[in-house]
């Protein structure tokens, strides 16, 4: 009996093992990335904010005992002081909004980031949120410690080199924020085919639904709301120069409206076409039927792929983004943007459509 020879380590495999291994490789290094995505941009949008808050809090802290009561929270375009405030609302209003903004803007991209979104939204929110939260602290920082020594808060001025090194700390963490995250580019094409829904020729059929966003967005949403106008009421009353009062309630009415015109639609699908409708009325959006090419499901990440949520506008599409997930896809025959909405079921709408474009081309 003539025994074979152990087979030498570069003899090639099987091509089905070689196979396994290449996707087995692939998986590694993909949840390898998705991984790194997520640290540096916690990094990016978590860590330094709180770094920035907590070393503006320390700062102003130790000064407690040589300001004035009160000091200056305000000051207007002619450098004077427009507002007093004990020193403490200072320090809690750097703790609020320097921490409270970037941290929000950090659970906003959290799902995306858990379902493996990447792209370059998610590396501008994580850039946007150091260099904001950095910026606030250090000219909070600033204007609090001008005041040390002094017996009167009117005496006060914004000093031109402070706000300089304020705007320089920010260019530094807002650059670091930037370059610790990877430049991966986001994945759109994942367009799914889709199954006609069985409609027999000349068959009615109509498909209702409703895009909404979910109550922990609309939550979010209202609780920025909420923030905006407590900050203009504020504002009319502490301080001196109005127009910074009727800039915040610009803001809270404009934002006010658009999250009641956005945050659900009803959807339509029937011989006619695709029609998407605001519960408030207006907008409304559609794609006719004639004017239709083709159909798709599409995986939605709003942020990865549309930079958040509403009513989105993207090179080459257009979306009513209220949810992650799955999508209706439709393109056009005149090859305009693409048409995404994310309803509830979408698959049952997709099929119905792709059943009435068909037909209607028979």
């Amino acid at each position: 009996m003539t025994k074979s020879r152990p087979r030498p380590d570069n003899t090639a495999r099987p091509a089905s093992t070689a196979r396994r291994d290449a996707a087995s490789t692939t998986g590694t290094t993909g949840t390898t990335t998705k991984s790194l995505v997520a640290q540096r941009f916690a990094i990016a949008a978590i860590a330094i904010p709180v770094v920035a808050t907590a070393v503006g809090l320390a700062l102003q802290l130790s000064a407690l005992g040589d300001l004035p009561d009160p000091i200056a929270i305000n000051f207007g375009g002619n450098g004077e002081p427009g507002a007093f405030a004990p020193a403490w609302v200072s320090i809690a209003l750097l703790a609020a909004i320097g921490l409270g903004i970037p941290l929000a803007m950090a659970l906003s991209a959290l799902s995306g980031l858990r379902l493996g979104g990447q792209g370059g939204f998610y590396r501008l929110t994580g850039t946007l949120a150091a260099g904001m939260s950095t910026f606030i602290a250090a000219l909070s920082s600033a204007l609090t410690l001008g005041q040390k020594g002094l017996a009167d808060a009117k005496d006060a001025d914004i000093s031109p080199v402070a706000l300089g090194v304020a705007i320089a700390i920010t260019a530094v963490a807002a650059a670091v924020a930037w370059f610790i995250q990877p430049a991966d580019a986001a994945d759109h094409d994942r367009r799914q085919p889709v199954k006609p829904y069985d409609l027999a020729p000349g068959e009615r059929a109509v498909w209702l639904s409703e895009a909404s966003m979910s109550h922990r967005a609309i939550a979010m949403l209202g609780l920025a709301v909420v923030a905006l106008w407590v900050g203009a009421g504020v504002a009319w009353v502490l301080s001196a120069d109005p127009w910074t009062a009727l800039l915040l309630a610009v803001v809270a009415l404009v934002l006010t409206l658009a999250v009641f015109a956005t945050a659900a639609f009803r959807v339509r699908i029937d011989a006619h076409g695709l029609t998407a409708r605001s519960l408030a009325g207006v907008p409304r959006f559609g794609v006719p039927l004639d004017e239709i090419e083709s159909v798709a499901l599409v995986d939605v990440n709003p942020i990865a792929e549309f930079g958040g949520y509403g009513l989105r506008r993207v090179p080459g599409r257009f979306g009513v983004i209220v949810r992650s997930g799955q999508a209706i896809s439709v393109q056009r025959r005149d090859g305009g943007l693409e048409f995404v909405i994310t309803a509830r079921d979408s698959a049952t709408g997709a099929a119905l459509l792709t059943a009435l474009l068909e037909n209607s081309s028979k």
